[in-house]
């Protein structure tokens, strides 16, 4: 079976689709179909199980915490694009394509995975994420002025962590694609119920939104 890559965009992806529309143009590629997705959340625990597996426990914190952050300030509704290119081509060169746009958006956006613009700290003394404490990283929150060693407080002392923002997701290799389409539909995400037609999308970027129906 052969497909398309695709991007899922996050759910703070939501103020920039305009941005990824653009990007998507310059890369010689069309959005082929759109789907809602109304669980972001569980999407992103489901798809993310190898990657637990692999990393560890670590990851998972971190994952939970992210997912805490976003749900608190953008909601939980996320975007699925499926990509194709202006004319007919190898679909492992679409996927190259579609790679090369998905590094252009997170480079663009601020807080991407490679900027120094934008990092965001939570305490997760007070989310609660199972066994957080492995993370040791207790202390007080401030800045160090490197040439005077003045130490400026900005925050009680709590457990934090670090985040910054990837804005779209896409799987790393064509056989990650495939195993995860099969997850998107035993999920009902790619079903007709959750598609969007192409000019009601042109209106969500419009209007800034991710709610469909």
């Amino acid at each position: 079976m052969k497909a398309n890559p695709y991007f899922i965009l996050k759910p703070y992806c939501v103020n920039h689709l305009k941005v990824v529309q653009k990007i998507i143009d310059k890369n010689n590629l069309d959005i082929d179909e759109i789907y809602s997705v109304n669980d972001w959340a569980n999407i992103s625990r489901v798809i993310y199980k190898p990657t637990i597996k692999k990393e560890g426990y670590l990851f998972k914190i971190g994952l939970e915490g992210h997912i805490y952050l976003v749900n608190y300030f953008w909601g939980n509704n996320a975007i699925l694009l499926f990509l194709k290119v202006k004319k007919r081509i190898n679909p492992f060169y679409t996927f190259q394509l579609a790679k090369k746009a998905k590094t252009e958006i997170r480079s663009s956006l601020l807080g991407g995975p490679q900027g120094n613009d934008i990092l965001v700290l939570m305490n997760l003394e007070k989310i609660k994420i199972t066994n957080s404490s492995v993370l040791k990283s207790y202390g007080i929150l401030g800045v160090k002025n490197t040439k005077t060693k003045n130490f400026f407080e900005l925050g009680k002392e709590g457990l934090w962590d670090s985040y910054f923002f990837k804005y779209v997701h896409m799987p790393d290799s064509y056989k990650e694609l495939m195993d995860e389409l099969k997850i998107l539909k035993e999920l009902d995400i790619i079903d007709t119920k959750n598609k969007i037609p192409n000019e009601e999308f042109r209106k969500m970027i419009k209007f800034k939104t991710f709610i469909y129906k």
